[in-house]
């Protein structure tokens, strides 16, 4: 982890100041199609510390992401 966040110059401090809320939406198929869909993405960046091999390709995701790229 901590090699990671040298490699990729992340910042180190509270986590309510380096992260966002992305969407807010109830438990259940969205929430996990997001989920989902924004892991693709940072798998796609190669900026992904875990969960490296449980997202399989999606080709709509891979469309959307592309769309806005």
């Amino acid at each position: 982890m901590a090699q990671h966040l040298s490699d990729n110059k992340h910042s180190i401090a509270l986590m309510e100041d380096i992260m966002e809320i992305l969407h807010i939406t109830k438990k259940g198929i969205m929430i996990n199609t997001l989920e989902r869909f924004h892991i693709c993405n940072v798998k796609r960046l190669d900026n992904q510390v875990n969960d490296k091999f449980t997202v399989k390709y999606n080709a709509i995701f891979d469309i959307l992401i592309h769309k806005n790229s």
